[in-house]
């Protein structure tokens, strides 16, 4: 179980990197201050996106169960895919693999909507949530600000 949780969390981060576009260039620090206020709001899209990846996480890996195929099977046809690499499957697996994929992807362009509609409704920009995302990792006294808040709003 605790495997599959990791092999999902990975699926996951590649959905929300793919989501966003996020790429290393992309994680710069924030270069203004930040603000309480945008901490707090932050911590509020944050909880949102998890909720949004964790629901679709579930709707992803059933899908792939469904179709007789392990998250890491699939995990690697897909990889070998965006590559254009061929990859020895099964004619079941062939299907299973197509057919997992199609709920895949439209999963995650329905992921993608509702991170897309959380940033509409905010006063936050994509790209100052990626600029604190950057920081937070980075700094230990803004990562106590970020837990603070986050007790706060459990």
């Amino acid at each position: 179980m605790r495997k599959l949780m990791k092999t999902t969390s990975l699926l996951l981060a590649f959905v929300f990197a793919a989501s966003f576009g996020f790429t290393q260039q992309n994680e710069d620090n924030a270069t203004e201050p930040i603000t309480d206020a945008e901490l707090s709001e932050f911590v509020k899209l944050q909880q949102n996106i998890q909720k949004i990846n964790q629901e679709g996480q579930q709707v992803m890996v059933k899908a792939i169960k469904d179709n007789n195929l392990t998250v890491q099977q699939y995990q690697e046809i897909a990889k070998a895919a965006k590559q254009g690499k061929t990859i020895e499957m099964t004619q079941e697996e062939s299907r299973g693999y197509k057919a997992a994929d199609a709920v895949v992807t439209e999963q995650q362009k329905k992921m993608q909507q509702s991170m897309n509609e959380d940033f509409e409704n905010s006063d936050m920009t994509k790209k100052r949530y990626i600029e604190i995302n950057g920081s937070v990792s980075k700094d230990a006294s803004l990562q106590q600000r970020l837990r603070d808040l986050q007790q706060k709003t459990d």
